[in-house]
């Protein structure tokens, strides 16, 4: 499951450049971790495409962006790259894969087997 930031990332970039045929409601977030939201899209450098969504969500009521943010955002001079927001989509898929894979089922399977493995050794 994607946190509350990606979601977030996820809605404003598909609001913004018209790529939902529904808007949905940003959801409400911390100060911080609208912090996390402007550095994760400056680092991938989805800054232009995030900014459409905000100007998108504009009047939404959940989006409580604090106003410095905000103008960081609507301030980029970078072009939009679709190359870079393929990466981005490609390395939260991947995350997700890697986290499903590591989910604490799979952990309290392995430590059975494990367990298993070592007192079958023992007898």
């Amino acid at each position: 499951m994607k946190n509350v930031i990606i979601r977030n990332i996820e809605r404003l970039v598909n609001d913004g450049n018209n790529n939902s045929a529904k808007k949905e409601h940003v959801e409400p977030m911390t100060q911080y971790k609208w912090k996390m939201l402007y550095r994760m899209a400056e680092k991938y450098g989805i800054t232009p495409w995030v900014a459409e969504g905000i100007k998108a969500h504009q009047g939404d009521f959940f989006m409580r962006m604090p106003e410095d943010l905000m103008q960081d955002f609507l301030a980029t001079t970078e072009e939009k790259s679709t190359e870079k927001l393929e990466r981005f989509n490609l390395d939260v898929e991947r995350a997700l894969s890697l986290r499903n894979r590591l989910s604490s089922k799979s952990l309290h399977a392995y430590a059975r087997d494990f367990i298993q493995t070592v007192t079958n050794i023992e007898e």
